[in-house]
Order: structure tokens, then sequence, then C-alpha cells
């Protein structure tokens, strides 16, 4: 491929606890169905009352693409994306390549070079590939050629944290999703040319 082509960002798969997951910014989906809160306050205590307040407040509600963006300590990710996927009875391969997809951008948007994706709660495991596949499409340079506006921050790494969940089926299917979202930013690339 020509060497104008941005690379790919780099794809890892972890099952370990996400207190310990070392990214700049870990994104945590959220449906609008508040049962799988639990979970989220079995990893983190100060996350879910978080949560609660904002569901309580009306300020999150776990609507599609809806944001929350907390602090954490203790963790080895200094910032969480709580962020909204919807109904879960509405959860698409096409939202879950959505949702990723913001993600990514709202990890360019905050200057988070490395991002990992949580998978399990509200995004089944067997979605990985296609949250892989969003979270690449959404690492495209489209303003390459802009002059006026800054070019908002770069996603050098992706991580699918799965805690507890097989990584070698989950690795495999990562790596496809980054594989054909690579091909169309490259793709996008070559359209971009004058």
């Amino acid at each position: 491929m020509p060497s104008f082509a941005e690379p790919a960002p780099e794809l890892h798969v972890t099952a370990s606890d996400l207190s310990t997951v070392h990214a700049d910014l870990i994104v945590i989906p959220v449906p609008e169905e508040d049962d799988g809160d639990a979970d989220l306050a079995a990893n983190s205590k100060t996350l879910a009352a978080a949560l609660e307040v904002a569901r309580g407040s009306g300020e999150f509600r776990g609507r599609p693409f809806e944001t929350l963006i907390e602090r954490t300590e203790g963790w080895a990710a200094p910032r969480v994306l709580l962020l909204g996927c919807g109904r879960r009875e509405e959860l698409t391969v096409e939202r879950v390549r959505r949702v990723a997809s913001a993600a990514g951008l709202a990890a360019r948007k905050y200057r988070a070079p490395r991002v990992a994706f949580v998978v399990g709660s509200g995004v089944p495991v067997a979605l990985a590939g296609h949250v892989a596949d969003g979270m690449t499409l959404a690492a495209f340079p489209a303003g390459r050629y802009k002059t006026e506006d800054p070019a908002a921050g770069r996603i050098e790494s992706i991580t699918i944290a799965a805690p507890g969940a097989a990584t070698a089926e989950l690795q495999a299917a990562a790596e496809r999703g980054r594989l054909i979202a690579d091909c169309c930013n490259r793709a996008r690339t070559l359209a971009d040319e004058p």
C-alpha cells in the first residue's frame, strides 16, 4: 500500500479486570435498562454511584450515543467514558459498530491515543469484531487536508476488554473486524487524494 495511508491502530485483547487495563480512556457501553448497573458496581463503586446520580437527574439515560465521562482513582486508566447504547432488544450489529465508532471519535476528541472498549455487559462478547471495526473506522483522519481546524487526536491502540472471557476467539474476531475497517480506511485515503 502507498506510504501515505495512515497505519491502523494496534489491537489488543484482554480478559483482565478493568481496573488493570492500561489505556488513556476506557469506554463502557451502558444500555437504557439499568439492570446491568450492578456489573459496573462490582468494578467500581464510584462509577456506579456517578451513573446512579446521572440516571436519577436525567443527565444520562443510556440512550444511543449519550456520554458521561468520569475520572477514576486506583485504576490504570485515568478516565472512563460511559456511552449509551440504547435498549438491549434494539442492539444490532450496525448499532454496535456505530456505538464503537462514537467511542473512537470521543477518544480522539479527548486526545486519548490508547482506548479500551469493554464488551460483555452492555455489548455481547460475540460482537467484539464489530467493535474493532467501528473503532478502527473512527481512527480515520478525515480532515487531513483541512487548513483551519486543528486535527483531532489520533488513536494508536485499541484494546477490547472482556473480563473473564476466553481471549483466543475474541482475538480472532477482533482482528478480522480491524482488518476489514483498515481496508475501508485505505480506500477512503485513496479517494481523498487530489
